[in-house]
């Protein structure tokens, strides 16, 4: 692979008379076989990348059924403009394929199709956008604009930060609980009354299933018993919730006995990926969210007999398409089976690390792929390079706030555990580790 690798860069250096990477919109085209060795050579950039190794990353090769289905689609270049899980509307072609998914996406979450909706999206920060922008509306019904603000923990996902700038809310931490890494239900209730008293009385809270960070999740049962409290002690508050479960959305319902989301009335949106572990082609998410909530958002398009009520307007209709073929591929059994085995090899890897390093810390939950580990006994916390680069590992640098006022400095590796991480890897990266 190295020689032709090798042969092929010195090919191109040969032939590149002109410099097609150049940074000047040319006068003429260049010939075919010129512009193909070139995209050849980055190709062959991507494939170095060596993603089977990558440990630290979210991210994972998509399945060949999603890219036969995206290959086939993707020469139509259907654009679904607008929410075709409207069960007003009138759909054909791919359209047909994204009513079906969200359809098929509420009942796996035990809701009702006569009063939730969705529609696909490029993934959670476009969900996360989109839930923080419907949450102001639906809150400046009931307070002044000025007086909402969004609530979340320092493992939040760093789109919601996003989130709220675009949306022009500020934004204020609330502890965590120091066990389970989760959103404490006492430090909100101080945070949210502490703001209450600041002049603060509309509240977007972002919930996360599945930390980045950490992969551990926040008690959304607990949260909403004390957001029930609050608003019983507190007329004039308004609290909107919503569940970022971008991961944790396609393994909750394949492990728990029963997972619904919607099971309270506070909770507003559901956000899910299916680039991660649905092995669909990037970008491609979805969002779920009760139906009374889309009149808030929804414009007129001036030039089309059609109403826009997503954050993109134009999205792509192979996307769809993809999740379809996924959901239909696998079913329940299919993802279940491909997430226990997953969590084996996570349940197996600390184990064995363990034994290596006693002192390390995992900081994980049972249901998650992914975790959080800190090594106490390494310097400063840190692998070698050599091992972080290999395994595509980075060490995170954060300040967690513990309820009820304590502060830490954390440096920890994300580990996930997602399809294509296999076996060898892991022993391999153990062996690695055994040698320092």
């Amino acid at each position: 692979m190295f020689g032709i690798k090798t042969l092929l860069q010195n090919r191109i250096k040969r032939v590149l008379f002109i410099k097609v990477s150049d940074t000047h919109f040319h006068e003429k085209g260049y010939p075919k076989w010129l512009i193909r060795l070139y995209l050849r050579s980055i190709q062959i950039q991507l494939l170095d990348r060596r993603t089977n190794y990558n440990l630290g990353w979210l991210y994972t090769l998509p399945h060949k059924f999603a890219i036969e289905t995206y290959a086939n689609f993707l020469h139509q270049n259907p654009n679904h403009l607008g929410n075709f899980s409207i069960n007003s509307n009138t759909v054909s072609g791919t359209q047909q394929l994204e009513r079906q998914v969200i359809q098929k996406m509420i009942d796996l979450y035990h809701g009702k199709l006569g009063a939730l909706e969705g529609y696909v999206t490029s993934g959670a920060t476009e969900s996360n956008l989109y839930s923080t922008w419907v949450g102001r509306k639906y809150l400046e019904q009931f307070v002044k604009i000025h007086t909402i603000c969004v609530v979340k923990t320092n493992l939040t996902h760093y789109s919601i930060r996003k989130s709220a700038d675009i949306v022009n809310c500020p934004e204020f931490i609330t502890p965590l609980e120091r066990t389970g890494w989760g959103m404490s239900p006492k430090g909100l209730e101080k945070t949210v009354l502490k703001l209450y008293k600041g002049g603060f009385r509309g509240f977007l809270l972002p919930l996360t299933m599945g930390y980045t960070a950490t992969g551990t999740s926040d008690d959304i049962g607990a949260v909403v018993r004390v957001a029930n409290q609050i608003l019983h002690a507190h007329r004039d508050i308004k609290i909107y919730i919503w569940i970022d479960a971008a991961l944790n959305g396609l393994i909750e319902p394949f492990v728990a006995d029963a997972f619904t989301p919607f099971s309270s009335p506070l909770v507003q949106t559901v956000v899910v990926d299916f680039h991660k572990l649905g092995l669909v082609p990037y970008p491609a998410g979805i969002i779920i969210y009760r139906k009374t909530l889309r009149k808030l958002v929804e414009k007129p398009v001036d030039y089309f007999p059609e109403t826009d009520n997503t954050v993109l307007g134009s999205r792509t209709g192979v996307a769809p398409a993809a999740i379809w073929t996924m959901i239909s591929y696998f079913g329940k059994l299919g993802y279940k089976n491909l997430i226990d085995k997953q969590l084996d090899l996570k349940q197996l890897f600390i184990t064995q690390l363990l034994e290596i390093l006693p002192q390390t810390q995992i900081i994980t939950q049972s249901h998650s792929l992914s975790c959080g580990i800190i090594f106490h006994s390494l310097k400063k916390f840190r692998l070698p390079q050599y091992i972080s680069d290999k395994y595509g590992l980075y060490p995170m640098s954060i300040q967690c706030v513990f309820y009820p006022s304590t502060t830490s400095s954390i440096t920890l590796y994300k580990f996930f555990f997602l399809p294509g991480i296999t076996q060898n890897v892991l022993n391999e990266f153990l062996h690695d580790l055994s040698k320092i």
